[in-house]
């Protein structure tokens, strides 16, 4: 499917001599309060040390720039070079001048620490080369011992947010993933107001997740009721107490911004449970829906759907008539864990098998036009919660699917992920909002065709909103009369056919 609109992409170049940045001196140092975090600052590998400059991480000063931030809340703040392959050396201090100032954090190439409200830290970035680098903060929330556990309150669906970037390990972190030691776990705390079954949802987070939840009943010892990455489904008993442990899956990339979703599973079987029940999308080229698979059931009689016996089969059916022959793709990105994708001809039930996979990415099936195809997505993995399905022609991949569908960022369900619905209702398609990298659940309908053009420093920066207020920019610190380009190019697939418009 190709879509119908130009997507304009600006891309800076800079021309002539290596830059001067102003902030080469601690006198003049560019503030952080004065953007908008996350920023990405270019710095131009030309500083210079000053009489007095303390020594950055090891080594004395001798390509300095200077930042400074006060910071608003008491949280960890990261600081990480983006592009520059010779050694960057980074070191935050507070202090009111090069002689008194007092070191707080410093290290190569990437450093994290933990912020306290209202104090004011001095950055200095000594890099030999020219380079992008990244500053940001991260929401508060996760406690790094058990026994703190932040309390989870509100009604269901809700969303905890957090952080485990300086979080550490102890004796009662979870090592249910063997030989996959704890890394940097924290906890949050919540109390069942009812019986039922719940997911845990961490995909938005931004790091891959692993987690652990512990039922507490009174008066008897704690009982680990699920495990899984990135998302798992835990059944609940109201009034018991859940701890719920949020872990990097792989040791080394573990630390990052965490967001975890809670939402209530409907218990009862889908109305598509059954073959007899299939869900009938109709003949649309591209075709968009999904469905809860927890409490699903097998069907006797039923091709592929054999109750192990660990676990009972559970599977969803659909059925779509193909409107114009051609090679579609059946997938089932979006969903939230590992299952089967079976496609079929029929007529039902006396069906007859037409290509399978366990992978998310589905497989292709060379489909006629006319003809009803019946597709069957079941799974055996208990941290399966929900299935997602996709169906759309297969002669030029699009990204969209690829990326979009497959992450949890954004909680859309069935066909609210197609790629030309607006379910935020600001005249935006999903997948022009892909592009533009906004977030397609809040209505924001001036970030994405408004991008706005600010001064950063001696320089600009281009700038604009995507997901939950995250800001994205692109800056120069050019000093005034050094030429600054813009190139627009357009793409209709966004696929890597840019071209630039005559």
């Amino acid at each position: 499917m190709k879509s119908v609109f130009p997507l304009l992409l600006c891309l800076f170049l800079f021309s002539g001599a290596k830059l001067h940045a102003d902030n080469d001196s601690f006198s003049q140092t560019t503030s952080l309060n004065d953007l908008t975090l996350p920023h990405y600052g270019y710095i131009a590998g030309a500083g210079s040390a000053e009489p007095g400059e303390p020594a950055h991480a090891g080594s004395p000063a001798a390509r300095s720039y200077w930042y400074k931030w006060q910071a608003t809340s008491s949280s960890p703040f990261m600081i990480r070079e983006m592009l520059n392959a010779s050694p960057v050396r980074i070191a935050v201090y507070t202090g009111s001048s090069l002689s008194t100032l007092v070191p707080v954090a410093q290290g190569m190439k990437e450093l994290y620490f933990q912020a306290t409200a209202e104090v004011i830290y001095h950055i200095a970035i000594d890099s030999t080369g020219a380079d992008l680098v990244h500053f940001r903060t991260f929401p508060t929330g996760g406690a790094d011992q058990r026994g703190n556990a932040d309390a989870i309150t509100g009604t269901l669906p809700l969303k905890v947010s957090g952080n485990n970037v300086l979080a550490t390990t102890s004796n009662d972190d979870p090592t249910w993933h063997s030989p996959t030691a704890p890394v940097a776990t924290v906890w949050w705390k919540w109390t069942a107001p009812s019986n039922g079954s719940i997911r845990l949802d961490a995909r938005a987070s931004g790091f891959h997740t692993r987690l652990t939840a512990y039922e507490y009943p009174p008066a008897a010892n704690p009982i680990q009721v699920s495990a899984g990455f990135e998302s798992v489904g835990v059944e609940v008993t109201a009034g018991n107490d859940y701890y719920f442990c949020v872990d990097g899956r792989e040791s080394s990339y573990a630390r990052g911004e965490i967001t975890l979703w809670l939402e209530w599973i409907p218990t009862t079987p889908p109305s598509n449970d059954n073959l007899a029940d299939a869900r009938d999308l109709g003949s649309p080229l591209v075709a968009c829906d999904g469905e809860w698979i927890r409490h699903a059931t097998a069907e006797a009689g039923v091709p592929n759907e054999t109750a192990q016996p660990w676990i009972p089969d559970r599977s969803l059916w659909w059925k779509w008539t193909c409107p114009a022959s051609g090679t579609y793709r059946f997938s089932s990105l979006g969903s939230d864990g590992t299952s089967w994708i079976h496609v079929y001809t029929g007529p039902a039930p006396g069906l007859t098998y037409v290509a399978g996979m366990m992978d998310r990415n589905g497989v292709k099936v060379s489909a006629t036009a006319g003809t009803t195809y019946w597709v069957q997505i079941n799974s055996q993995f208990r941290t399966t919660t929900r299935a997602e399905l996709n169906i759309h022609p297969a002669y030029s991949e699009p990204s969209y699917f690829v990326r979009f569908g497959d992450v949890g960022v954004f909680r859309l369900y069935g066909p609210q992920r197609h790629p030309d619905a607006d379910p935020d209702g600001d005249g935006l398609s999903n997948q022009l909002e892909f592009a533009l990298g906004t977030n397609p659940e809040i209505n924001d309908p001036e970030n994405p065709l408004r991008p706005s053009l600010v001064r950063n420093g001696a320089g600009w920066q281009l700038q604009w909103t995507e997901v939950e207020s995250y800001t994205r920019s692109l800056s120069s610190s050019n000093p005034p009369g050094r030429p600054l380009t813009l190139t627009a190019r357009t793409s209709l697939t966004l696929d890597g056919d840019w071209v630039t418009p005559t």
